[in-house]
């Protein structure tokens, strides 16, 4: 009886139908550290978004794909690993050479690489990347929900779920998580 009382009074209160959609959801069910998830960065896990981190489920933001509106989520949908690349919050040049040093250094391994560009335009991205998959990311949406204020990386599995997150100098975690699954592949 009191269940009918108090749940259509509560069902009502915006905090109580965020939560209980999340719940609904399934998007915080996660996974432990294990042979398939890396344990966390450790720069990114005390200073940035800590909702993503590894072994829980990679979050929908939309981008810009060749000038048209998309979702990372749907570039996600792909069979094996995608490799996020984000170029932070201020990209430069340096920051694209970066970004293509990193992507030359897992080219063979069979992993889809994917750069998220903070720009409106291509043409503001820098021609080190001209042979990348660019997702523009005008409005930040993507880079906030990834806490990605820096070049950061983060490998989603095919399942979607994040495998391993970092910063340009924390590449080893990456190296050792792709050694594991492509021994012969990874230098």
């Amino acid at each position: 009886m009191a269940k009918k009382i108090v749940l259509p009074i509560f069902s009502e209160i915006q905090h109580f139908q965020r939560k209980a959609a999340f719940a609904l959801s399934g998007l915080g069910i996660s996974y432990s550290t294990g042979s398939l998830i890396e344990k966390d960065s450790r720069a990114l896990g005390h200073h940035h978004h800590r909702a993503l981190t590894p072994g829980t489920l990679a979050r929908d933001a939309e981008v810009r794909k060749t000038g048209s509106p998309g979702s990372l989520w749907r570039e996600l949908l792909c069979p094996g690993y995608s490799l996020l690349l984000f170029s932070g919050d201020f990209p430069s040049d340096r920051t694209a050479n970066l970004i293509s040093a990193t992507m030359n250094d897992f080219r063979d391994v069979g992993v889809r690489t994917l750069v998220i560009w903070q720009g409106a335009t291509g043409e503001s991205v820098p021609f080190a990347l001209n042979q990348a998959t660019i997702l523009l990311d005008p409005d930040r949406v993507a880079h906030l929900r990834y806490g990605a204020r820096d070049f950061t990386w983060y490998l989603i599995r095919s399942d979607q779920y994040i495998a391993a997150r970092g910063i340009e100098p924390e590449l080893s975690p990456l190296r050792e998580y792709l050694q594991k699954l492509f021994s012969e592949k990874v230098a």
